[in-house]
């Protein structure tokens, strides 16, 4: 090995040790208020127009122990704590409290999917590397999951925040953006703004409807022009990214019932075999 070689072994070594130094001190979730933007990416990992947006706001107790609101832009889907470096999740659908995040395991330990089970994995994962990322206050400790996902101390997830352990292996997925709080932080360290506004990802052809919106107790879905729908499937997904409904498609005129889904924020998405031609969120509100 050269000199020069040994030299940048070293000073690689030693950024290593420093960043992993920088996150030795714990960062919290946020305490008052947070913001978390994703963007929607599709199947050939091109991003959309399409965005989610989740904000902790506002006080609740639940069983006598207090928490932060939950929001997806301005409906309500749950309550949020941290306690002893672990976040806690009561979804507005259940009165059970979930673990979201556990930040003090370390490499090597295995966690046990929050609830609704792995889409592409098992439900245990493993923490598989340990390292840190620089945010606008600092290095923030991270962890890489056996399942792809990657959580970020004070952050989250950068996927999924509400279902931290899954990425769709063979599907699009979210990927955060940016985020802002009370700590005086964001992410990524420097950024204009955290702002968007509800859209979504419609074909360019726009021969597909969807109503009502917000549905009742049915979903009405239309789609123009096609004769064969050979490999046409219409799912319905919550927004923990759970699919609750799925089946082929086989004529113009579909009726989906959504009388058993409880109110809440659903992604309807169409795909032809090879393409999505629709990804529209649609609101039940019985």
């Amino acid at each position: 090995m050269t000199i020069m070689r040994k030299i940048l072994l070293l000073y690689s070594t030693l950024l290593t040790l420093y960043a992993h130094g920088q996150a030795s001190v714990y960062r919290p979730f946020p305490t008052n208020y947070g913001k978390w933007v994703y963007q929607y990416y599709d199947e050939f990992h091109n991003p959309t127009s399409q965005y989610t947006q989740y904000t902790l706001n506002g006080d609740t107790t639940l069983a006598g122990i207090n928490y932060k609101k939950t929001f997806v832009y301005s409906n309500y889907v749950g309550a949020l704590r941290e306690n002893n470096k672990k976040i806690y999740f009561v979804p507005d659908t259940s009165s059970n409290e979930y673990v979201l995040y556990n930040f003090n395991l370390n490499l090597g330990d295995t966690i046990i999917h929050p609830y609704g089970g792995a889409v592409c994995s098992n439900d245990t994962v493993i923490i598989q590397q340990v390292d840190s990322v620089l945010l606008s206050d600092g290095y923030h400790r991270q962890c890489h999951l056996s399942s792809n996902a990657i959580w970020i101390e004070g952050v989250g997830s950068l996927f999924y925040l509400l279902n931290p352990c899954n990425v769709f292996c063979v599907s699009a997925n979210d990927l955060l953006q940016c985020v802002i709080s009370d700590l005086s932080f964001t992410y990524p360290s420097i950024i204009g703004s955290c702002t968007v506004s509800v859209s979504e990802l419609i074909s360019s052809s726009n021969n597909i409807s969807a109503y009502p919106n917000p549905a009742n107790d049915f979903i009405n879905v239309r789609i123009e022009g096609i004769k064969d729908f050979k490999n046409y499937t219409i799912t319905i997904a919550d927004i923990f990214c759970r699919i609750v409904s799925k089946e082929k498609i086989t004529q113009n005129q579909i009726e989906l019932s959504s009388s058993t889904l409880p109110n809440g924020i659903y992604l309807l998405k169409i795909n032809d075999g090879s393409s999505t031609l629709l990804n529209k969120k649609i609101i039940v509100q019985h």
